[in-house]
């Protein structure tokens, strides 16, 4: 009962999920990394563009998220499913701005649409970067799992 009880709320992801999609991740983002260096050194994109500071600083994030290695935590695994998620849904709009620019890209990362816990995070910290914000969500998750868990043994 209690696993029908979180079917649809939370995913059920482990510390070998987080891994893959790290890998996905880091792949995804070298290679367009290389499409925007590749514009820049034809000339496409200039070094001085705002386009390429703000890609450093979402460079910045997306190392931030990756240096978090996979936890063992159910709950905390699962908001770094998220967070990848996210990265990867902020990679496939980075690969049509720079697409557009008429540079070579790799394929967009098609992640999942966004789920409940994304919007949670969103509603819990519209001022963070959503990366931050499902980051931050584990102590909202373990609270509504408690929850969860007490109502079932009750039952």
């Amino acid at each position: 009962m209690f696993a029908r009880t979180l079917k649809g709320i939370m995913p059920f992801v482990t510390s070998a999920d987080v891994e893959v999609l790290h890998g996905q991740v880091k792949a995804q983002w070298r290679a367009l990394d290389l499409a925007l260096a590749g514009c820049v050194q034809t000339g496409q994109l200039a070094r001085e563009d705002p386009m390429v500071k703000q890609w450093g600083e979402f460079v910045q994030a997306v190392s931030k998220y990756l240096q978090d290695g996979p936890s063992f935590l159910g709950l905390r695994a699962a908001s770094q499913m998220n967070a990848g998620q996210q990265i990867q849904r902020d990679l496939a709009k980075w690969t049509e701005k720079i697409a557009a620019l008429g540079c070579n890209v790799p394929p967009a990362p098609q992640p999942p649409a966004p789920g409940i816990l994304d919007s949670i995070s969103h509603a819990v910290d519209k001022g963070a970067t959503a990366l931050e914000a499902s980051q931050n969500l584990g102590g909202i998750a373990t609270l509504a799992l408690l929850w969860l868990l007490v109502s079932a043994l009750k039952r």
